[in-house]
């Protein structure tokens, strides 16, 4: 099923919400996570999301942003459609031509026994869409630049 939906998900180590309406990523981790040994327990690893869905084909069913580990979720978070609906209903003006989901969370005390992938996926409409991934490895396997740009 075809919904031209975008959804983007980025892991950093914090998110901050500022007074004027931005948000901050501090942290962003592109692909990899290096730690220094395995098994580690990571103190706080954040999701910073946006789910996008044209005016024209609009979130009608509840939609979930859910982070796995191969098979096990380590977080979902599900809004429902009336809350959804509700909360565009609020802030759509003529200009608008999309319905947006955005957001963050925060995964505390993560605990691996070795390398591991995260990905995020966002699931709405019986559709699965997906957002990203960490690779998280050891960083004996981190490759050391030759030289660094003057």
């Amino acid at each position: 099923m075809q919904l031209n939906r975008q959804f983007h998900a980025i892991f950093c180590d914090d998110i901050r919400h500022e007074q004027n309406g931005k948000t901050t990523l501090v942290g962003v981790y592109n692909a990899y996570m290096y730690v220094s040994a395995f098994p580690i327990k990571i103190g706080q690893l954040c999701v910073n999301f946006y789910f996008r869905t044209p005016l024209t084909n609009p979130f009608t069913d509840d939609s979930s942003i859910i982070v796995r580990k191969g098979n096990e979720e380590l977080y979902k978070a599900t809004v429902h459609a009336t809350n959804l609906q509700q909360g565009f209903d609020a802030v759509i003006r003529d200009e608008h031509t999309s319905q947006e989901l955005a957001g963050g969370f925060f995964i505390h005390d993560l605990v691996l026994e070795g390398e591991t992938v995260l990905e995020v996926i966002a699931e709405s409409s019986g559709v699965s869409h997906f957002g990203g991934k960490l690779w998280i490895k050891d960083m004996s396997e981190a490759e050391a630049p030759d030289s660094f740009p003057m």
